[in-house]
């Protein structure tokens, strides 16, 4: 509540507050009484409209010139003010004198008769008559419109000519006689009816607070947390990290519109996350021994708090022997030191790409955000994941919604995956809205939104409403209110009218809420019936979100990504006589020596290791990313394992009972050359006797594959007067392993290298070319 500092300060306030009533309380520290009144002081403050009247304080201590002008001489003195003028006062307590004095002077005659009235139903719906007529009065003089009631109106016959009070409240809102009606015109004082209507209502519903309740106490220090995503420095740390223009570039391939659409940009940053920046966290082994550790919970270091706000520690010990070094995994809370230790599990997964989401920018020193509007999704059976609003969906229209995005599973628009594919049994989902870094509020969290959700996570809506015990729906409703009006507040004063950031995008979302869900067709939607991929198969099956794998519909297995685009030559490679391509995994770039002008020399040979001393061209970057060349591929990822710091690529994490295949095409039709001779040195490991991994070159009439411990291609003619060349690799477990072993996704490698190492190629791919018709020299 504001406190007054000075007469100058209070005789400002009493200008500006015009026509409401301003209540003052005059205390002093050291006065018992006063520090015993004061929280009723607080809830009566709560019951008024702040529109009609207003609340302040005044320690006569430290303003002794303003208390002697009001002639304080009793403690505490309560004041009422109008227009510049006292209109009543009340000293000592209880606080009923003031409330008496306030509702003498605040409510209109007609509405304190109405208030007053016996609580019988004629009554009520009176009064309930009286606000919609006078409403929609309201709202037509506010058109320039004149309101007609007629005397015939049942309405007026049953209601306003029977209850004692409603007559007079007509005439007080500016209604006039006529012949046989009611009229209220265009030119009546609006904000006499709005005041009126203000009281008729009622005082608003106390200010709820949420340290009476666990469940609010759990969704404001969400609110705290997401309030800092908005922390300008913060999202810039988040930018710095991301390979945006990369990314673009890969989205720009996907688009099917001359832009890249938001949907496109979510895919390839959700890709990218997911396999190259952010790890999964699993019971770790023991470094001496192998050994499973086994987790014990501890308190975190006042470094680990500071530094990442860690709430928690789980310690990590070896079963075998205590004396082997511990392991200790703190549950970084805060997104900035996510973005140095990238790792975690569904939690930190969630928050470093919430922030992540919330700092990319259109262009560089602008505020066009690629994603203004964001959310953390918390589901209360243990899962939190993200929302994105697009607007971008539907190439016919621009209405925007809210998406799911699981950056753990790497889902967009799935929402149905946690109760038919994990099996979950749902009861409370919150989404809580990143606020823009310019909206502003007192205190910060009051600029976060929180919406109830889980009606579009469930098929059975009614199930999970039965499910909800924790808090009294009527609570918990009003609690979201005041979330809304909050967060409304700090849009109002950021000039924000566009949505996601609007009362009425908020109603809109809780109307969908009335419309049945559409049955979700497993052939078109196989993602949403799988269990849950990240983590081991025990701590999945602890959870019990494995979801029925055997009769789980599987991901179709065509479902490729890439263009589909071939590698064709430059004129440089035709002159030169060879395509050559050379993939390093460390740094995830290709070479590509001969795509401009360089003189090949007698000692370029192809080979695993290059020294610093060789030629430039031949290491010089051409692409960067591991997809950029390829043509197409499904299930494969860039893994980097940052404790044994090495890097390759993989299948993707928990998608053992499927295979992956990248393929490289290069094609020479359209020009006068074809294919003469072909090397290939390629790098590939399996680490059990299930996992398998073979390279395979193809053209229309032959295949020849190259296993792992097989010697390089060298100068094969296998392939000669080929027009295109296919170079595939491919990835698989058989059938006995796939569905017990959680890490059999990285047990076929390809391109292995320690993460350091730069001058290591594990793919060396050289074609020769020769003109058509020709033979070798």
């Amino acid at each position: 509540m504001r406190e007054i500092q000075s007469a100058d300060e209070f005789d400002d306030l009493l200008s500006s507050a015009e026509e409401k009533l301003l209540v003052v309380d005059f205390f002093a520290l050291w006065c018992g009484p006063c520090l015993q009144i004061a929280p009723f002081f607080e809830q009566l403050s709560s019951q008024y409209n702040s529109s009609d009247v207003v609340f302040v304080k005044v320690n006569v201590d430290e303003c002794p010139e303003l208390a002697q002008r009001e002639g304080i001489r009793v403690l505490p003195t309560f004041k009422i003010y109008k227009e510049r003028q006292c209109l009543g006062s009340a000293t000592g307590g209880p606080i009923l004198k003031l409330e008496e004095l306030l509702d003498n002077l605040y409510l209109d005659d007609s509405v304190r008769e109405l208030l007053n009235s016996p609580k019988d139903p004629l009554f009520r719906r009176a009064r309930f008559k009286l606000l919609s007529v006078v409403g929609d009065a309201l709202s037509c003089v506010s058109s320039g419109r004149d309101f007609e009631l007629q005397l015939s109106d049942p309405v007026f016959e049953n209601y306003f000519l029977v209850v004692p009070g409603c007559m007079q409240f007509l005439f007080n809102a500016g209604f006039r006689e006529s012949s046989d009606s009611l009229i209220l015109s265009a030119g009546c004082d609006r904000n006499q009816i709005e005041k009126l209507l203000r009281q008729l209502k009622g005082p608003p519903p106390p200010k709820i607070d949420p340290s009476q309740h666990s469940v609010l106490m759990r969704l404001e220090s969400y609110r705290k947390q997401v309030s800092n995503y908005a922390d300008l420095s913060v999202q810039k740390a988040a930018r710095d990290v991301v390979p945006l223009n990369n990314l673009l570039e890969k989205a720009a391939k996907r688009s099917t519109s001359s832009s890249v659409r938001r949907l496109d940009l979510l895919q390839e940053l959700l890709r990218w996350f997911k396999n190259d920046f952010f790890s999964w966290f699993s019971e770790p082994v023991c470094d001496e021994c192998g050994s499973t550790m086994t987790m014990t919970r501890g308190t975190p270091t006042q470094q680990e708090i500071d530094e990442g706000d860690a709430g928690r520690v789980e310690v990590y010990t070896c079963p075998t022997s205590q004396a082997h070094p511990k392991k200790r995994f703190p549950r970084y809370n805060n997104p900035r030191k996510l973005l140095e230790t990238r790792e975690g599990r569904c939690g930190e997964w969630a928050n470093c790409f919430c922030l992540i989401l919330c700092s990319l920018r259109k262009f560089q020193d602008t505020e066009a955000s690629w994603f203004p509007g964001v959310r953390f999704v918390v589901d209360f059976t243990d899962h939190v994941f993200c929302e994105v609003w697009l607007n971008d969906l539907d190439a016919n229209s621009t209405d925007g919604r809210w998406v799911h995005v699981d950056p753990c599973e790497g889902l967009v628009d799935a929402p149905m995956v946690y109760e038919l594919g994990w099996k979950k049994s749902l009861s409370y989902i919150f989404a809580l809205t990143v606020p823009l870094p310019w909206m502003s509020a007192t205190p910060p969290h009051e600029t976060v939104d929180v919406c109830d959700i889980v009606w579009k996570y469930t098929a059975d809506f009614m199930a999970v409403c039965s499910k909800r015990t924790e808090i009294r729906e009527s609570l918990l409703a009003h609690y979201l209110a005041q979330t809304h009006k909050q967060a409304a507040l700090a849009w109002h004063h950021a000039d924000i009218d566009y949505e996601p950031f609007t009362l009425s995008a908020v109603v809109k979302e809780l109307a969908l809420m009335t419309r049945p869900l559409k049955k979700v067709d497993p052939e078109k939607h196989p993602e949403v019936f799988r269990g849950r991929q990240t983590g081991s198969v025990a701590w999945r099956t602890a959870r019990g979100e494995l979801g029925v794998e055997a009769g789980a519909p599987s991901e179709p297995a065509d479902q490729w990504d890439g263009t589909g685009s071939a590698i064709t030559p430059t004129p440089s490679e035709l002159e030169q006589g060879c395509v050559y391509l050379r993939y390093n995994c460390a740094s995830d770039t290709y070479a590509r020596p001969y795509h401009e002008c360089a003189k090949a020399t007698s000692s370029e040979v192809p080979g695993p290791r290059r020294n610093s001393r060789e030629p430039s061209h031949l290491s010089s970057t051409y692409k960067r990313g591991w997809d950029s060349l390829a043509s197409r591929w499904k299930n494969i990822a860039r893994k980097h394992e940052r404790d044994w710091k090495m890097v390759y690529l993989a299948r993707e994490e928990g998608r053992n009972t499927e295979e992956g295949v990248i393929e490289w095409l290069i094609d020479l039709s359209g020009t006068e050359y074809s294919v003469d001779e072909v090397t290939l040195f390629a790098t590939m490991a399996t680490f059990d006797d299930q996992t398998k991994v073979v390279f395979e070159l193809c053209n229309d009439g032959v295949c020849k594959q190259v296993p792992p411990g097989s010697p390089p291609l060298s100068a094969c003619a296998d392939f000669a007067g080929a027009k295109q060349l296919r170079l595939s690799a491919r990835l698989w477990t058989t059938e006995g392993n796939s569905s017990v072993d959680s890490c059999a996704w990285q047990k076929a490698q390809l391109f292995r290298q320690k993460a350091t190492d730069q001058d290591t190629w594990p793919l060396e791919f050289k074609v020769s070319l020769k003109r058509d018709n020709t033979t070798k020299e």
